[in-house]
């Protein structure tokens, strides 16, 4: 939340993209774990990673988590980049 706070204090705004919103809360807490697991969380704002328990996908290899992460923020950098996107100041939430 402070990232976001800073970025609308320089007056900028934070752009919100709904890339799978029909997902379950499983999906997507799979979607989130291996998008993060894919790019780390170096650049990310996230304490931890994502979670893959309860799922068939716990027992993917790392390697085949990250290739499954990779072609989901592909999947995403396309939506972006087609999509209509806004950015949102404190004053739209």
């Amino acid at each position: 939340m402070t990232r976001i706070l800073n970025i609308w204090n320089a007056g900028m705004g934070v752009v919100l993209l709904q890339v799978f919103p029909y997902s379950s809360e499983w999906e997507a807490n799979v979607n989130e774990a291996s998008m993060i697991d894919a790019m780390g969380l170096n650049e990310l704002c996230n304490v931890i990673k994502g979670s893959y328990s309860g799922t068939v996908v716990q027992g993917w290899s790392q390697k085949k988590k990250n290739q499954f992460g990779s072609f989901l923020l592909y999947k995403s950098f396309c939506h972006f980049a087609l999509s209509d996107h806004k950015h949102f100041f404190p004053e739209d939430v």
